[in-house]
């Protein structure tokens, strides 16, 4: 019996890469890099900022803060003061209704 013409070799064989083959990992590499360097400047350029509405987005200050109550023109202010006051009211009975409840279940 002959042995095949194209024996498998003997051991690993490593083939080194070829220049553009490296060029393009480098380069790779390198766009990956900065990329990841940089990832706030995406947000510059990103559209959805741009929208009318992205500021009231961003806000964190409560539509009823106490700042933005006092800036009302003083009707307005009054009847806003009041509505928190009613509303702080019935908040704290509510609070204590529940809190007796559960008190008497003897969950508090």
């Amino acid at each position: 019996m002959s042995e095949h013409p194209i024996a498998p070799r003997k051991g690993p064989t490593l083939r080194t890469p070829s220049p553009s083959l490296r060029r393009a990992a480098l380069l790779a590499a390198a766009a990956g890099t900065l990329m990841a360097a940089h990832p706030l400047e995406a947000q510059n350029t990103d559209s959805v900022a741009k929208l009318p509405g992205a500021a009231a987005e961003r806000d964190t200050v409560p539509l009823l803060a106490p700042s933005r109550v006092a800036a009302l023109p003083p009707a307005r202010r009054a009847a806003w003061t009041e509505y928190l006051e009613r509303s702080r009211r019935d908040q704290a009975r509510d609070r204590a209704l529940i809190d007796a409840e559960l008190k008497t279940l003897g969950q508090a």
